[in-house]
Formats: structure tokens, sequence, C-alpha cells
């Protein structure tokens, strides 16, 4: 049973140093040894290989791999080598028998100086293997730290990387949209391109042609002038239409018996022109007496005769009466025996019969196909007429000239337009072309990142595995010699026939304390208690350190990223359209060792994002005015501003237009009056009143209108808080120089308004009421054409006697349409900006529909309608004039 005693003693002792040092946690409760597999089953075999170790291999240990002083191995080899002889001796169990003496060492003293000294050798073994657990312990932790950096590096480098994806798509994307927009708008530049030149090429040519009808319009109004000796129009000729186009545009179907004119107005080619001919000269034949002493026979003898009597040439009479769309009229109009043939409509001169009443008759046509003649027609009317057709040619030029200038500035426009916003789509596709280089570029970089960091953490995991196996080894190592060590300290206690058990010193777990820092390297004081205290006899061995400072946290401190404040908004990159705008902000420091990222260093947002042709934005109506009328029914008015203007070939509402103008009916009461009796205005306000004397009048129409503007000025007292009157007698000029230097002075001349232009101011300005009717009384009728435009003009100069404090009103009274209804219309527009405008339309051939546009707003208080000249004289309707125009009215 002793030897048996002995070795299950031995193998508790070494089970139990051995477990405890295999067992003992480190730093953050991690177990070196039990975390490694090859020590875990070194562990669980551990005392089957206490107690099957034998004393050589003990002996090999400690000769190897134990690391002692010489005299101390040789004091040990010594003791070891007793133990063998005992052994070869055959003795038992180191256990001498009872009475002998042999195989006892020779002092006692040596063993225990021998086993001291194999105490001290377990101590500072168990001392290594603690430093060692400790290095061990280091540097794991710095290899799981680097681990764990470089793991939170490779995801902040994926979330990068998926990040450069997104802006990948989104730049593509980007890039796509504009590439088709930059398409697109440049097909809309070459579209518009295309459409405006073309515009241009059918305006010029409208306009060409207009011009050289102005200049033949004023050759014929320059020879049908009533002064001439010879009346050019003293012979008018209407024939029939027979033509087989039935146009009503050719000259054929009136003309005048004098060549020159009839040339003249032949060479006309605008269709719109020949038409205003056709009417005024049908409104002129109407109204001149049948010729009766002319007859024709056929045609041969009628253009003879016609020749005779009217100087007329075959040319002129071809040129005539040959159709505007025929440009070589000479092929067409043969002069082969004086007729005119192949021409449908020279057909009205190849008759062959005349009536007693001077009607030509066609043979082989029926009775409509006759031509008739009249002889004197009014010269003053055909004068006018001319000039009036002149003026409009002129406004026809002007309104081409405009139009041409406006399509031009809209092209010019909506050309810049186009290319401003094809300048943008390109400059925001080559910003997406490099947001799209520069994420593909940083996605690039991230995946050649991720490989690195790929490659690093294999290596740290591949220098983590190293450092478990190589630690595991040392500590196995270092078992080893704890085990060896203390068999070879038990045999020699139990070779002196000492059967107590040794008692190493027994400690807890380490407890380690917090570190001094959380990065860049600190320290921290690890603890341990005594759990068993070492044997006195025999003597165990003593209790290692208890204290230990170890490094902890050596990974380097995280550097978060420092950047710079924001720097302002760039401009945007369109005006409209939609554009970017953006921000930079300059990196001071990069992120270091999982330090906090930097975030984006530039942020961008839309901006202009309204299209680039939008209608005007409007404010909301403002309050309602006072009514304008007493009675009768007035209007309250109210408005709306702009507050955001047009952009591109956006539009806006007129000023004047429903859109912007709102209005109501009020004071719907009528006025009342006695019979045959007038309101009389109470409100204090300048009146002009401009009076249309020309031919168009008529005696009785003159005569009807001077009374109608006396009447109406007796509803205006005068006086100083009260009316200020004044009376412009206007027509226009009679012949063709005077009408260039109305209608076209340059400043270069003086213009005589009342002699050259028939402008005549009855009276300025005036309180002076009475004296203005008397003058109105004696006015002379001064006929002429119909300049209402010199006329606004005119009454435009005059404002400026006006009083500050009153508003002024400008009345016209007229029964025709103006010379030029363009000039008209600017005057008139002119005029509104400074006064109120007032028309008075007499007869029904009044120009209703352009004057709806001259008038002051609303219509139906500033245009008064009246059939004819005697209407215009009655109280009725200078009440309703005096009501309309006066907000006071008694």
């Amino acid at each position: 049973l002793v030897p048996a005693l002995s070795t299950g003693i031995c193998s508790m002792q070494l089970l139990f140093c051995c477990a405890l040092a295999w067992t003992l946690r480190l730093n953050e409760g991690y177990v070196i040894a039990g975390r490694l597999s090859k020590a875990r089953s070194h562990a669980s075999s551990l005392e089957e290989r206490v107690a099957n170790m034998t004393l050589d291999e003990a002996t090999r240990i400690f000769a190897e791999k134990v690391s002692a002083p010489a005299e101390v191995k040789e004091s040990v080899q010594q003791q070891l080598s007793l133990i063998k002889e005992t052994q070869q001796r055959g003795q038992s169990g180191f256990l001498r028998k009872e009475g002998s003496s042999e195989g006892q060492p020779s002092e006692g003293r040596d063993t225990d100086k021998a086993v001291a000294q194999l105490n001290r050798l377990l101590e500072g073994t168990w001392s290594k293997m603690d430093l060692s657990d400790v290095q061990c312990f280091e540097v794991q932790k710095r290899l799981r730290d680097a681990m764990e950096s470089i793991s939170n590096a490779a995801a902040e480098t994926k979330s990068q990387s998926a990040e450069s994806v997104g802006k990948i798509s989104a730049a593509e994307a980007q890039r796509d949209a504009a590439h088709k927009q930059v398409e697109r708008l440049g097909k809309s530049l070459r579209e518009t391109e295309e459409s405006c030149n073309m515009d241009k090429q059918v305006l010029e040519k409208q306009r060409n042609l207009a011009q050289n009808d102005v200049l033949r319009m004023r050759k014929a109004v320059e020879i049908a002038e009533c002064k001439n000796e010879t009346n050019p129009a003293s012979v008018l000729i209407q024939c029939p239409h027979a033509s087989r186009q039935q146009s009503l545009m050719a000259v054929g179907r009136f003309t005048f018996g004098n060549e020159a004119l009839g040339a003249a107005l032949a060479e006309i080619r605008s269709l719109e022109v020949r038409a205003a001919i056709q009417e005024s000269l049908s409104e002129v034949f109407a109204e001149s007496s049948p010729a009766g002493s002319t007859m024709l026979i056929d045609a041969g003898r009628r253009l003879q005769a016609v020749r005779r009597s009217r100087r007329l040439e075959p040319d002129a009479i071809c040129e005539a009466t040959c159709a505007s769309n025929i440009t070589d009229w000479r092929e067409k109009c043969s002069r082969e025996s004086g007729m005119c043939s192949g021409c449908d409509e020279c057909e009205p001169f190849l008759t062959q019969g005349a009536n007693p009443e001077g009607e030509v008759e066609t043979s082989g046509t029926p009775d409509n196909s006759k031509c008739a003649m009249r002889s004197n027609p009014n010269c003053g009317q055909v004068e006018d007429r001319f000039l009036q057709i002149l003026s409009g040619v002129e406004d026809t030029v002007n309104m081409l000239s405009m139009k041409l200038t406006e399509n031009v500035q809209k092209c010019k426009d909506r050309r810049a337009n186009l290319q401003q916003q094809h300048e943008t789509q390109t400059k925001q596709m080559q910003e997406s072309i490099s947001m799209l280089a520069s994420a593909s570029e940083r996605w690039q970089e991230a995946c050649q990142q991720m490989a690195q960091q790929e490659q690093q953490l294999a290596g740290q995991q591949k220098a983590l595995l190293d450092s478990r196996q190589e630690c595991a080894a040392t500590r196995g190592d270092f078992l080893n010699e704890i085990c060896g060590l203390s068999k070879i300290r038990n045999e020699l206690v139990a070779m002196n026939n000492d059967s107590s058990v040794t008692q190493d010193c027994g400690v807890s777990e380490w407890t380690e304390l917090e570190c001094s820092v959380s990065c860049g390297g600190g320290t921290a004081r690890r603890t341990r208690e005594v759990t068993m205290m070492p044997s006195i006899k025999p003597k165990g061995a003593g209790c290692p350190p208890l204290e230990m400072e170890t490094r902890c946290n050596t990974q380097e401190c995280p550097i978060d990223c420092e950047v710079e404040e924001w720097q302002g908004w760039s401009d945007c990159t369109a005006d409209c359209g939609g554009g970017v705008m953006f921000r930079d902000r300059t990196i001071k420091q990069e992120p270091l060792h999982g330090g906090e990222q930097c975030g984006e260093s530039r942020e961008v947002k839309s901006c202009n994002t309204a299209a680039c042709d939008a209608p005007c934005e409007l404010s909301d109506w403002g309050p309602w005015s006072q009514c304008s009328k007493m009675c009768g029914g007035g209007s309250e008015r109210r408005l709306r501003t702009v507050k955001e203007p047009a952009r591109g070939a956006g539009t806006c509402a007129e000023p004047y237009s429903p859109e912007r103008q709102g209005y109501r009916p009020c004071n719907l009461d009528p006025c009342v009056t006695q019979a045959n009796q007038t309101l009389e205005c109470r409100s204090k306000l300048d009146l002009i009143l401009l009076l249309d004397g020309s031919g168009s009048v008529g005696m009785e129409g003159w005569e009807a209108m001077k009374s109608a503007a006396k009447m109406m000025l007796g509803a205006f007292p005068g006086g100083h808080n009260a009316t200020k009157v004044g009376v412009l007698l206007y027509s226009g000029p009679r012949t063709e120089k005077a009408y260039m230097k109305c209608a076209h002075s340059d400043g270069s001349e003086n213009v005589d308004m009342e002699q050259d232009c028939n402008m005549r101011w009855l009276s300025h300005l005036t309180e002076d009421v009475q004296s203005v009717q008397s003058t109105i009384s004696s006015a002379e009728w001064p006929k002429g054409g119909t300049m209402t435009s010199a006329a606004l003009m005119t009454a435009e100069a005059e404002l400026i006697h006006g009083r500050e404090d009153a508003p002024t009103t400008v009345v016209v009274v007229t029964d025709n349409r103006p010379l030029s209804p363009l000039r008209t219309s600017a005057a008139a527009k002119k005029l509104k900006e400074k006064a109120r405008l007032m028309w008075v339309l007499v007869t029904r051939s009044a120009p209703t529909d352009k004057v709806n546009q001259w008038a002051s707003r609303p219509v139906r208080e500033n245009i008064i309608k009246v059939d004819d000249f005697e209407s215009l004289a009655k109280p009725r309707t200078i009440n309703t004039l005096v009501a309309d125009l006066c907000p006071k009215v008694a």
C-alpha cells in the first residue's frame, strides 16, 4: 500500500498544481489555455499524464527543460542518483526497510536542501508562466483589437462602396436624362432656326410687296388729286367680272378712263389692297351720275371709242383688267387688233352691243355681263378714299415690320432660351459624367481597399492563431516543467520516509482593474488572492506574486475627421428648368484608427425648378373701387397686379384683360331728368373734345355735330372748381404731299398742323365754356380725310395745360374709320396712360371693333354708339354721355 499511497499523493499534488495553472483566467475573462483545443486536450488527460509520468521522464525534463544554476542542478542530480540507486537495489516506493540503513542519504539536510531548491524552481516556473500568459494576452489582445479595427474599417469601406454604387446609378440616370434633354433641345434649336428663317422670309416678302404697293398707291393718289387741271378720275368704268375664277380682286371690275391712273392701279399686287380699291370705287360709282353720251356697238368700236374719248391705250386696258396673280400680263393680254385676248379678266371689254343708258352688253352672255360708265365722280371722295387706302397699306407695311421685328425678337429670345437650356443640360450632363467618374473612382478605391483589408485581416487572423499555438506550446512546456519538478520533489520527500502531503500555495484567478487610459497604451493592475497556504513540512512551493501591472489598451486612439465650415452656396447651374447648387467644405484631418468619418464634403440641392417657359403669377384681387357713376348703371373695379413676371415663352394677361381687371355693376337706377333737359356735371375735371370734320360727315352731319357739341358743353359748367374744356376740330390732309408731311415727318421740315394736316384748335383748355360754344357755332366744315391718330397726339400735347388735381377725359366724336388704324391704336394707347379716352361713334360704318381696343375700360362706359347725326344732337344721347363721363351729376 505504501508505494501506491505515495504515488496517489504525488498524482493529486501534480493534478492540483497543473489544473490550477491551466484554469487561470486572464483579463476580460479570457482563458488562454481553455480556448486552445490542444491545451484542453492536455487538461482532460492531465491526471492520467501525471500518473503515468516516470522518474526518468521527470529527470529528462529537469535536465533538458529546467533552467537552473549548475550547483542546483548538481545537487538535484545527486539526489536523483540516490533515488535511482535505491530503485536498482530493488527497494520499492523509495522507503527503506525498517531497521536497515542501506539506501538512506548520508545527510538528511542534503535532501531538504534539494527540496527547497526544487520549490524555488517551481516558484520561478510559475512566475515565468504567469509572465508568459500576460505577454500572450497582450499580444493576442493587440491582434484582436487590430482585427476589430480592420473589420470596422472594412464595414465602413463596404458602406462607402455601396454609397458609391448608389451614386454611380444616380449619376448614370442623371447623365442619361441630361443627354436626352440635350438631344431634344438640339432638335428644337434646329427646328426653331428653320421655322424662324421661313417666317422671316415670308414676312419680308409680304412687306416688300406691301412697300411696292405703297409706292404705286402714292403715285395713284398723286395722279388723282383734284387740283389737277384735267380730273383723271372724271370717268369711272364698271364691268361685271366674267372670269371663270370669279375673283373679287381684279381691277377690271372698276377702273378709270385715265390711262396713267388705270396703269398705276393695275400695278398694285396685293389682293387686299385691290379689294379695298374695288370697295371704295364701288361706293364712289354708286354716288356718281351715269354717262349717257358714249355707246359702244361692238368690241372694236367700243375700244376705239374709249381710246378716243378716254385716251385709253390697249396696254392700259389690259393692265387694268388682268388679275394680280398674273406676273406678266403682256403675255396674257395681246394687243392684236387692239383687243385683249387670252385673259379672262379682259373678257368684259370684248363686248358687241350697247344700250342707250351707256351700259355695254356682251354678246352671248347673260344680261348681267354689262359694262357701265360714270362721268364726273366725286373727286374729293376719291381723294379721301385713296388716302385712306394708302394709309392702310402703310399700316400693313408697319404692321409687317413690327411683326417681323417681333418675330425676330421672339426667335432671338426663343433661341437664347433654348441655347441656355441646352448649355445648362450640357453642363449637367458633363457634371453627371464627372460625378460618375468620381463615384466610379471611389468605388474602385473602395474595392481595392476592401481587398487590402481582407488580406490584412487574414494576416492578423493567422498571427493570432500562430500566437495561440505558440502560447499553448509554451504553457505546455511550463506545465511539464512544473509537473516534472513536482514529481522529483515529491520523490525526494518520500525517500525521507515522510508520508505527509506536500501542499503548494494556491491562488485565485486574476482580477484586472480598469485600464488607466482608453487607448494609446496604458496600465492596469492585476490582483489575486491566496486560496491555499503552502505546507510547512514538508515545505511546499511558495505563493506567486499577488499583484501585477500589465499594459492595456495599446491600440492607437481613434482620430475623428475634422472639417472646415461650409462655404457659401454656389450659383444655380440653371436659371430655370431645374438646376443644382452646391457648397463644399475642406477636410482638415482625415479620420484614423476608426475615428468618426467625415461625411459628405459637398452638399447639393435643387434650385430654379420652375419651368423655363412659365406664365406670370398674379396677385390676389384688390378691393373694389367706388362706383364710377351716380346713376344709369356704373361699375366698381378691382385689380390684380403681377407678382412674378412671365418667363421664357410664358404669357401674361394684358392689364385690361378680365384676368387682371374685374368689374361689377352698381347704381343701376336710371338718371332722372325733365323732358328735353340735360344732366349737369358736378365734378371737377378737364374735358377735351375731338370733333371729326372729315368729308364723310356731310353738311347735315356737320351741323348736327356742332349742335351736339354745344349741347354737351352746356352740361359742364366752367370754373376753377368745375370744368375746363378744350375743342379740337380735325380732319386730314387733302394731297399726297401734305399726307407725307403729316404722316411721315422726321422733324427736318416744319409741319403746320392746321394748314397741312387740318388740325385746328377751336379752343385750348379754358374755363369759359360759353365762348367755346360760340366758337363751335361759327366753325366751318374742313372736309378732308380722317387723321384720328394726329388728333389724339395733338390732344396728348394739350394735357400739359391741364390741372394736376383734376382728371382729364378726351372724347372723340367720329363717323368713319381713321386713315391709319395702326397709328391710331398706338396714339390711343399712349394717351390712355395719361387720360381717360371715350368714343362717340356716329353711323354704323364707324369701326366699332377697333374702338373697343382703343377706348378706356370698361368699354361699355367709354363707347357710345349713335345711329345717325340726328340722334347725336338729342338730349337723351347727351345725357348718356354726361352720365358716363361725369362721376357726379345733377
